[in-house]
């Protein structure tokens, strides 16, 4: 796909471009909606505000883009945007209106003049408020104060001067219309005067007079702006056919150069009006917005009260990110005004109450910061940040730094933070390399190898590392990639060698220069490249072909010639005029003799909107050129080619442009067939506020298309239809998607021609059934490492590394991913639906699943909400930032049909009350079985995230409720129980290890010496003959006396055991190796001395043979072989066979694969020398176990520093231990997580 002109849908389309993507597709919400951290598709300019109740953040932009996040988890929880249905014929710029009590919120659809009215408790539209005539447009509609009645305004085009004012219920019905007569300042011209002023004229009617509305509590009463600046206010009348004749009005004054109206509120009886004043650059270092807040009182529009509002706007240099957000300098209710104050060498911005002065806050700008870690983000002041929101109870605002930064200036802390714009990572355009086997292309070489028959998907890492921001998981706005990158062509199969072909797109000169690209040729397996050479390309690399028969690839427009090491250009296919200059665009290969036949664009923005199609021989050398010519427009770049698809019989080909042409041109009779547009177009005449568009032609963008047959292809564009065609007529054959829109960036159809498939504008692939055109599943990634695959009924397959990146929506409340994971993460469900899965892999991964419900105690498949308990929590007097050491929660309970009998509380990820909970007791009432209690919870220093239970008798749990409290104190004095565990020496002295006690004295000693930063070190050691089971267990009797804050560290050495009934065991002295659950130490054992104990920091490190987690279901005795090489011992074992297909994978090894658990576990987090299958081994050199080795040369040398800040955490020691022993023991080792808590990552050491 060309993608050069791709930028221009942002600046010239913003507002006639849109599409609705819901996940879940059914009307109601019967079911939890999973919620992807999409965020923005593209950067464009935002605005964002708080609901009423603080429970959401709403933002929108200017593409057209709406999004919720949920203020208490950061999550975000809906993304919506209006479908496109035609062009308008009025222009004005809607607005969305959230209702106060959160649950409703007003979406616009610009080009069709209607409203939607959505549900968000019942998550669906509710209304769709359609203007009764046409020629009319819903301009505005708002929500009154107490959330009841909704306002919408009617406005025409033209000069009548009449306008519609309804009042309706909240549910759609019509209360009242009244029809307002107010003159158009465009009727008072006269027509000399309209022929004298015609290219500077700003009004005309075109557009909407009315700019501003704002309706008063009572929905009696109504103020209007006008564009010729002039205040309206009148009173509304209780009728369904009221007329009204406005004349009283007020001319807003001119207080500066702009003077232009932001805001227009009732504030009582009066009215008040936000005037955006000029934005001038000082020192080359802020820009200072100076605004006019006015209140005009009741008794007229004269001597009204007014209030500078200044404030600051860095320069980009000076910002912590350079996304484009509305600035604002007062709040919603236009209630608080802007001091800006010099302090040193940084700004202070103060916010006062309008009325009495008194400061509401103060911050100080800060410097601009990079990392989001939330050390490196300061509370109480911005950090080099936009202010863009207040709360209305002025308790929250919203700061745009390197994240979205939510202040809580009661609190005087840093709530939360999430990016808006991170989204989900640009995929490229997906290639199939069999009918089952697809590739997702990422950037920088890396992506998805998704296999269909069988569910394996493998994660696919670059060729050559390129370390961006998005590589590196940042959580930045420099992740978010242009909306034109989407669907780029960089990667090719290549069948002639069984090879993929692809470019480093690298953008902005990421990681080289920026006119250097990789090109490297990988074989299937995507492991060593075959070769690799760097070209020079200035433009962004969008498009490969290979040509294999003569070791030939075109990239962009260039012919390359690929025989030796590097590549050599043959020929730029390009025709160049005096006027203009024309490149090929997706150049094609069309007989056995390598002619290319591309059509060719002007890639200027004032360039022609004349075409070439021309056709080279193999060499490059230019054989023949037709010229298309094509009616001119005023719209830059004018004739960019979107895409070019060939006919497979290359008899035809059809290209697609930005101003919505579609061209059949057949390559046998050298003749264009015919040219058609999507839309009839609209010529923007006006000036002033849309003059960027004066006298411009603006259509319906084509966007990509892709042939069907020999005769037939298919197009999309703009307006997110995807329509069939043949090459005989400009007469569609159907409307493929007759029930959903989908912008597809890119369109193609699976090579078996089930599926139609295109990256759309969310960053997602979708795959539509071709024939019916309903969407069957979609598959995004939102970081390097993670990916989603979604069926049609809202059941996904994903992996663990997704965790952070999925939230649950149900009945307007926000869930984390461990609520519906259970029920909804069906990777049989999802493969089976789309239709490739064979039997074999179907059973295992539903094998899979069940032993999942089994591990996790959930005792049906079905979606339990209705079976449920329900469950509340008395959260009126909790606080989110507390000093107390401990909060009382009172918990009540319902359930209609079974006993509610236990109560799960988890704090920071541990289970409190133990992973079985707490039992409690119901009373049979007549609303069901009732109960409440009121817990003490003690809290941690810092945040503690509380999520709290129910279950009843038949095992079901009801939804969880949520918490968020912040303790603030002082840093606590962390004391680290360190229990060193080494058992070398055995009752059967056969069986002795060599290090296995020193060990544990040496991780013991290194923590002794290096207590940092930790307070104190309280050692438990028990060695050799010390080492029995009840000594063992009664070390809980020591761990039950720390406190919350303490951490708890547990090292175990020794042999690790798997008995004949497949449980796992660690050894103790006296075990017997012959039946070790005799004697020996189970993983439950352990488990059960760090479940209910104080201390949520909970480390366990385990250096012993098979010490990864394994199913005993499904472990069979496997035979060792054992083989010698220098002084180290391995043992291996062989792998067991299941599904063809899976191999290398056991049910239990699937399970952990696709599933996420740990949700009622002890919280910890257990290191393991090796997996499950494989033997740890002994160092003679360095005497000591391997795995202990590198934790403690990681430890010593801060060579797990890996982010090389002067600290270590348990990620980066994790991180660190792993690699090295798989190096050392050349992969015959390989340390796993057990079991990993996603709230600690205690840092182990610092400088």
């Amino acid at each position: 796909m060309n993608k050069i002109g791709r930028p221009i849908l942002v600046g010239l389309l913003f507002l006639l471009k849109g599409y609705l993507e819901l996940y879940a597709q059914d009307k109601t919400q019967t079911a939890p909606q999973i919620a992807v951290q999409s965020g923005f598709s593209q950067e464009s300019l935002s605005f964002f505000e708080f609901s009423g109740n603080n429970k959401y953040l709403y933002g929108r932009n200017e593409a057209n883009e709406h999004i919720i996040w949920d203020v208490a988890t950061m999550k975000q929880i809906k993304r919506i945007t209006a479908p496109l249905t035609k062009l308008p014929s009025l222009l004005y710029l809607p607005q969305a209106s959230f209702s106060k009590d959160s649950k409703k919120l007003l979406i616009p659809d610009f080009p069709a003049g209607e409203f939607i009215l959505y549900d968000l408790q019942a998550n669906k539209e509710v209304y769709v408020f359609a203007p009764p005539e046409q020629g009319l447009y819903y301009t505005h509609a708002l929500f009154s104060e107490l959330g009841d009645k909704i306002l919408l305004v009617l406005q025409s085009n033209g000069a009548a001067g009449i306008y519609g004012f309804e009042v309706r219920k909240n549910t759609g019905e019509l209360e009242s219309r009244t029809l307002a007569t107010i003159e158009h300042p465009y009727a008072k011209i006269s027509e000399g005067t309209k022929l004298l002023i015609k290219k500077s004229i700003e009004l005309n009617d075109q557009t909407a007079l009315l700019t501003k509305v704002a309706i008063d509590d009572n929905c009696k009463r109504i103020a209007v702006v006008t564009t010729d600046k002039r205040c309206y206010k009148f009173p509304l009348v209780n009728s369904l056919n009221a007329k009204l004749t406005v004349n009283e009005s007020f001319e807003i004054p001119r207080v500066s150069r702009v003077s232009e109206v932001g805001a227009l509120r009732f504030v009582g009886e009066d009215i008040a009006l936000l005037l955006k004043g000029d934005i001038k650059l000082k020192d080359k270092t802020y820009y200072f917005s100076k605004d006019t807040l006015l209140y005009l009182t009741a008794e007229g529009f004269t001597n009204p009260r007014r209030k500078l509002s200044n404030t600051i706007v860095p320069v980009p240099e000076k910002r912590s990110n350079i996304l484009s957000v509305e600035t604002i300098t007062t709040d919603t209710d236009l209630s608080l005004y802007f001091d800006d104050k010099v302090v040193g060498n940084d700004h202070q911005i103060v916010a006062k109450d309008f009325f009495s002065d008194q400061v509401i806050f103060s911050y100080m700008h800060g410097e601009p910061t990079t990392g989001v870690e939330a050390g490196l983000l300061k509370s109480g002041q911005f950090n080099g940040g936009k202010l863009v929101a207040i709360s209305r109870d002025r308790s929250l605002i919203a700061e745009c730094s390197i994240n979205m930064v939510i202040h809580s200036l009661r609190t005087n802390t840093i709530a939360g933070q999430f990016s808006p714009l991170k989204g989900n990572l640009s995929l490229f355009d997906p290639v199939f390399i069999d009918t089952s086997l697809i590739y997702f292309p990422k950037l920088s070489q890396n992506g998805f190898l998704l296999n269909l028959k069988d569910g394996r998907v493998q994660s696919i890492g670059p060729a050559v590392t390129c370390m961006d921001t998005t590589y590196l998981g940042s959580l930045s706005f420099g992740s978010l990639r242009p909306i034109h990158e989407l669907g780029m062509r960089t990667t090719a199969f290549n069948s002639a060698n069984n090879s993929i072909f692809q470019l480093d797109y690298r953008p902005l000169g990421l990681c080289g220069t920026a006119d250097s690209k990789l090109v490297i040729e990988r074989p299937l397996d995507f492991s060593k490249p075959v070769k690799q050479t760097s070209i020079k390309q200035y433009q962004e690399t969008y498009f490969v072909l290979p040509i294999p028969t003569q070791q030939q690839y075109i990239v962009n427009s260039s012919l390359y010639d690929w025989k030796d090491k590097d590549m050599k250009l043959l020929a730029e296919l390009a025709i160049r005029e005096k006027r203009d200059s024309f490149f090929a665009i997706m150049p094609q290969v069309i007989d056995n003799n390598g002619t290319i036949v591309a059509v060719l664009c002007s890639r200027k923005p004032k360039g022609t909107a004349d075409l070439y199609v021309a056709y080279w021989d193999k060499t490059g050398k230019l054989l023949e050129k037709i010229k298309i010519t094509r009616k001119e427009s005023k719209i830059e770049y004018q004739s960019f080619l979107f895409e070019v698809a060939f006919s497979p019989d290359k008899k035809h080909l059809v290209y697609v442009t930005l101003d919505g042409a579609i061209g059949v041109f057949s390559l046998e009779q050298r003749k264009l067939l015919y040219e058609t547009k999507l839309s009839d177009g609209f010529t923007v005449k006006v000036n002033g506020l849309f003059k960027s568009w004066l006298n411009t032609t603006v259509n319906i963008s084509a966007t990509a298309a892709c042939f069907t047959s020999n005769e037939n292809f298919v197009t999309t564009g703009a307006d997110a239809r995807i329509i069939e065609w043949s090459v005989k007529t400009s007469v569609p054959i159907r409307q493929v998607n007759q029930n959903e829109r989908y912008l597809f960036y890119t369109v193609n159809l699976s090579p078996d021609r089930k599926y139609l498939y295109g990256v759309e504008g969310d960053k997602t692939v979708k795959f539509l059934d071709y024939k019916t055109g309903e969407l069957v599943f979609q598959f995004l990634s939102t970081d390097y490492s993670s990916y989603l695959l979604v069926n049609r009924e809202g059941y996904y397959m994903t992996n663990k590394n997704s965790v952070n990146n999925l939230a649950y929506l149900y009945n307007g409340s926000t869930y984390n991913y461990s609520q519906f994971d259970a029920i909804l993460n069906r990777p049989d469900k999802v493969l089976t639906s789309i239709g490739y899965l064979n039997t074999d892999s179907r059973n295992s991964l539903q094998k899979a699943y069940e032993m999942r419900l089994k591990r996790t105690g959930i005792k049906t498949v079905e979606i339990p909400i209705q079976s449920a308990p329900k469950i509340s929590i008395g959260t009126n007097d909790i606080k989110n930032q507390v000093e107390s050491a401990s909060v009382q929660v009172i918990v009540k309970g319902q359930d209609v049909k079974s006993p509610i009998e236990r109560i799960w509380v988890r704090v920071n990820g541990v289970a409190v009350f133990g992973t079985k909970g707490r039992p409690v007791k119901s009373t049979v009432q007549q609303q069901g079985y009732l109960m409440e209690t009121t817990l003490s919870l003690p809290l941690m220093v810092g945040k503690n995230d509380i999520e709290i239970s129910l279950g009843n008798s038949s095992g079901i749990e009801s939804t969880r409720e949520y918490l968020s409290i912040n303790r603030k104190a002082a840093i606590p004095q962390r004391t680290v129980y360190l229990v060193a565990i080494g058992s070398s020496k055995f009752k059967d002295a056969a069986r002795n290890l060599q290090f296995a006690d020193k060990d544990s004295k040496d991780i013991l000693a290194y923590f002794k010496q290096n207590p940092a930063p930790f307070q104190a070190i309280v050692p438990i050691n028990l060695v050799n003959e010390q080492v029995t089971r009840e000594k063992v267990l009664a070390i809980k009797k020591e761990l039950l006396k720390t406190s919350v804050d303490d951490v708890v560290m547990i090292y175990f050495a020794g042999h690790g055991l798997i008995s004949q009934s497949l449980d796992y065991y660690l050894s103790t002295y006296d075990i017997d190796f012959s039946a070790p659950e005799k004697r020996g130490l189970s993983m439950y054992d352990l488990e059960g001395i760090l479940d209910s104990i104080p201390a949520r920091n909970r480390i366990v490190f385990l250096d012993a043979c098979h010490s990864g987690d394994f199913d005993k279901e499904e472990r069979k005795q496997e035979e060792k072989q054992r083989t010698v090489k220098g002084n180290v011992v391995f043992g291996t074992v062989q792998q067991q066979k299941t599904a063809p297909g899976l191999t290398t994978f056991s049910t239990y090894e699937l399970m952990r694969q696709y599933f996420l658990e740990g949700d009622k576990g002890i919280g910890a987090n257990i290191l393991s020398s090796s997996s499950s299958r494989e033997f740890s081994w002994e160092e003679g050199t360095v005497k000591n176990g391997l795995f202990t080795h590198c934790l403690l040369e990681g430890l010593k040398s801060f060579l797990a520093d890996e982010n090389k800040d002067g600290v270590i955490d348990l990620s980066e020691l994790q991180i660190y231990v792993a690699r090295q022993v798989s190096l050392l023991s050349e992969g015959r080792q390989q340390p796993v997580t057990r079991a990993e808590n996603q709230f600690s990552n205690l840092v182990l050491r610092t400088r």
